[in-house]
């Protein structure tokens, strides 16, 4: 294998904990795809830190969050926490907090990058005019997708009531391991087919634990955020570093 030289991954993760292994273990199949990697010296330093947040999963209706400040400071710290201990840039390993992304953002000097941006991106890149979202009640009520996809004039089309209780109900039972994978796995097939029936020519899966129960043939074209942005993390931690432009201090 080539020598390839990284940048320190910094990764924001706990909502789910099983969602942030998930995305670790995408980032090592890449190297190992991509570069070849075999030894423990092939991989990328990655700085995980794994936060107890509060729920944003079993609300369907969300105007805003009663520990919302709680949540958005909890999130400040964990990039901060990162930042300190030496990562070069920040992924988020879950969908729903992307509605604070700008906070995040603004609360370090490193780049935090975007899953939602680079999921819409994705799918224009491909040429889709409808996609279907699964994701949380607060990712959908945040309307977190909707802005992007109208600038690239993306048709988003979103569960309705009852097909997202089912989706909560489901993505609640992989946050409690209370399943199988072949009855998860068909529970959100269905509800993939259903969006497909309603015209939806893509489906992205706008939450992190879902994609432990991704169908290996899906029946749309499917779009796995963990897996986007395991590709996000490595294409920006082989990039070279941006340099600072010197200051002026003029004569």
């Amino acid at each position: 294998m080539a020598s390839t030289s990284y940048k320190r991954i910094g990764i924001l993760g706990g909502m789910g904990p099983a969602a942030t292994a998930d995305l670790y273990l995408a980032i090592v199949a890449l190297c190992q795809q991509r570069y070849g990697a075999r030894y423990d010296s092939d991989y990328p330093q990655m700085i995980i830190n794994s936060i107890p947040a509060p729920d944003v999963v079993e609300r369907l209706v969300v105007e805003r969050l009663p520990d919302e400040a709680r949540l958005v400071a909890m999130l400040e710290q964990g990039v901060q926490t990162l930042e300190s201990a030496g990562a070069d840039f920040v992924v988020i390993a879950c969908n729903t907090v992307h509605a604070f992304h700008a906070e995040l953002a603004s609360a370090v000097s490193i780049p935090v990058l975007d899953l939602v941006e680079e999921t819409v991106a994705a799918v224009h890149r491909a040429g889709h005019r409808r996609v279907g979202l699964l994701g949380t009640g607060m990712t959908l009520d945040r309307g977190i997708y909707r802005r992007p996809c109208q600038r690239r004039g993306v048709d988003l089309l979103e569960p309705d009531e009852r097909q997202q209780r089912r989706l909560t109900e489901l993505i609640m039972d992989i946050l409690a391991g209370r399943y199988t994978q072949q009855r998860c796995t068909a529970r959100l097939s269905e509800l993939m087919t259903e969006l497909q029936n309603q015209g939806s020519e893509a489906v992205i899966l706008g939450c992190t634990d879902l994609s432990s129960v991704a169908p290996d043939q899906s029946p749309i074209p499917l779009y796995d955020t963990t897996q986007i942005l395991a590709r996000a993390a490595l294409r920006e931690a082989t990039n070279p570093p941006t340099m600072t432009k010197p200051t002026s201090t003029g004569s």
